[in-house]
């Protein structure tokens, strides 16, 4: 039997007066709902319009009627399991109250009518260098090699994202430092075999950061990030000598520890932030602490729900003698900071590599297969990445979910006067919501800062209730942290909005481990120094295929299983291998 829905019967003429009362009483979906996302649905029933209503609405509305003696019992009882009244309605127009004494209008049910005007969802393939995919060959699961097959430094570690994805891949970290307090509280509760935090990366020196194969981190986005002013370079807020400056402290632990490789994260805004001169000054120190750098914008919705197009920067260390300063050694007094100083006065990039998907290569960039002195540079291409076509559906929390948790869905949903305004404003439109068969905004450190202005990506939800803000454990997944991971807890005395504020910084700032699995996996083929390299035979592979279990563990549980039929069947093997290692 097909599926049949509430409606009420109208003439033609009353349409128009019946859609508005409904509407303005809250007693149909409107557009940002769930089910009226594509308008009223309005549909031809013989000589009547039948306009869908909510199963609440119908049971007021009949209760109602029943009341007036204009319904029998028995047809309250056909139009719903419950007939409570659940408060009495607003006043009905007139002329509808005549049309249902006389006959003409009255309550039905009918086909669930089928929106008229429904747009086509754009199909994108977020596939990531697919004239790089094996041909004819699936995604397979393959398993990681055990823990220790290398050993990694992670700087301006935040809550774990390059932690998540390099742990898939077998590695070890043997340092970590972040400057955040929240955020190192949820580092360690989820990294508790992990080293101690250490802080400020200014004050570390480097006889404290032990060798390791792997320099990973994301630095400070605020100088360049187009959210912001982009001071770039000249940010001098923070310690030291800036959150602009804090690159040089990359090229200090890569000249001081020499690992074998580094990949680090930032915003696209770097990119063309003052015609590309600050990146090509950061490149020209990390290329001149003795690497070879590739450059790539990488969108990580291949491997999440999330539009999330980030900046990657990979270094394959050179064969070059070992410098002076090493690991365990006291610091030289021409450190990376005065060499990056130096070359902020510089315009171009000296003698390394900068690839960059979609930009445009200076002449000098674009002839640099080799540096000044001859030295062939390390290949390495950015690897392919399959789209795995998740959206906003693998992620979201459903009413039940939300209705068991510490913080109701009622306090993530906008205030009438939140909603007013964004129905007043330009900014906000319905359409831009978070809808389930689509990919979400990019999820950053500013979230629901500002609800009203119209900025914030919501969520629909069941009528009659107001869209309402992504949970943090649904930002969670839509970074690629799975459900174990240990959010933030609430402090004693801590306001609601005020911790909401906290985690979603704490996520917006987050790099999405998939991306990092997939990245560092083809980066490790190049390493053959590291201890485990013999383990793996196919690093890009193994890499591959980590970051498509990662992303299999940050859907919603739900969810999980449909997106493991869509998989190659060694993945639901793995999955079921590693579940019960973990038990």
């Amino acid at each position: 039997m097909e599926p049949q829905e509430p409606v009420l019967l109208v003439p033609p003429r009353l349409t128009s007066i019946v859609l508005g009362y409904l509407s303005d009483s809250g007693l149909v979906a409107r557009h940002w709902h769930l089910g009226g996302r594509y308008g009223s649905r309005v549909s031809a029933q013989g000589p009547l319009r039948a306009i869908p209503l909510l199963p609440a609405t119908a049971d007021r509305l009949s209760v109602a009627l029943y009341t007036r003696g204009l319904l029998d019992g028995d047809e309250v009882d056909a139009q719903g399991d419950e007939v409570d009244a659940q408060g009495d309605l607003p006043p009905l127009p007139t002329p509808l109250w005549d049309a249902l004494r006389t006959g003409e209008a009255k309550l039905g049910r009918v086909k669930v009518a089928v929106p008229s005007k429904v747009p086509k969802v754009e199909e994108v393939d977020s596939e990531v260098h697919a004239e790089r995919a094996p041909r004819a060959a699936p995604v397979t699961a393959v398993l990681p090699p055990p823990r220790g097959a290398f050993t990694y430094a992670e700087l301006f570690a935040g809550i774990g994202g390059f932690a998540l994805g390099l742990d898939a891949l077998g590695g070890r970290c043997v340092f970590a430092s972040e400057i955040a307090p929240t955020c190192v509280d949820v580092y360690k509760r989820n990294f508790p075999d992990g080293p101690e935090v250490a802080g400020d990366i200014w004050d570390v020196k480097e006889a404290d950061i032990p060798p390791h194969d792997l320099l990973v981190g994301g630095f400070p986005c605020q100088p360049f990030s187009s959210l912001g002013e982009q001071p770039g370079l000249a940010d001098t807020k923070g310690s030291g000598e800036g959150r602009g400056m804090l690159f040089t402290q990359i090229v200090r632990v890569l000249k001081a520890c020499r690992p074998s490789a580094f990949l680090l994260e930032n915003v696209p805004g770097l990119l063309h932030l003052d015609e590309g001169r600050p990146l090509a000054t950061i490149v020209a120190a990390l290329a001149g602490a003795g690497y070879a750098v590739r450059c790539e914008l990488l969108n990580a919705r291949c491997v999440s729900a999330q539009s999330r197009n980030r900046l990657y920067l990979v270094g394959l260390r050179r064969e070059l003698p070992s410098p002076l300063a090493q690991c365990g050694a006291a610091p030289s007094e021409n450190g990376p900071e005065a060499e990056a100083r130096e070359s902020v006065e510089e315009s171009g990039i000296s003698s390394g590599v900068c690839y960059l998907s979609g930009g445009s290569l200076s002449a000098s960039q674009a002839s640099a297969g080799s540096d000044a002195r001859g030295t062939r540079e390390p290949e390495f291409e950015f690897p392919w990445i399959p789209d795995l076509r998740l959206r906003t559906s693998h992620v979201l929390q459903n009413e039940a979910e939300l209705a068991l948790a510490a913080v109701s869905a009622a306090q993530y949903s906008v205030t009438d006067a939140q909603l007013a305004k964004l129905l007043e404003g330009k900014l906000w439109k319905p359409s831009k919501m978070a809808w389930g068969n689509k990919v979400s905004a990019t999820l950053d450190a500013h979230y629901s800062v500002a609800v009203g202005r119209g900025d914030t990506q919501l969520v629909p939800r069941p009528p009659p209730f107001h869209p309402r803000r992504f949970t943090p454990r649904e930002c969670a997944r839509l970074m690629g942290f799975p459900d174990r991971f240990t959010l933030g807890e609430r402090r004693r005395g801590q306001g609601v909005n005020a911790w909401f504020k906290e985690q979603y910084t704490m996520l917006g700032n987050a790099v999405c481990p998939q991306v990092v699995a997939a990245l560092a996996g083809a980066i490790l083929a190049h390493c053959p120094g590291i201890p485990g390299f013999e383990h793996c035979a196919d690093w890009a592979a193994m890499g591959r295929s980590s970051a498509v279990r990662l992303a299999v563990d940050a859907v919603a549980p739900a969810c999980r299983a449909e997106l493991l039929r869509a998989l190659h069947p060694s993945f639901a093997t793995l999955a079921a291998d590693l579940s019960a290692s973990l038990t």
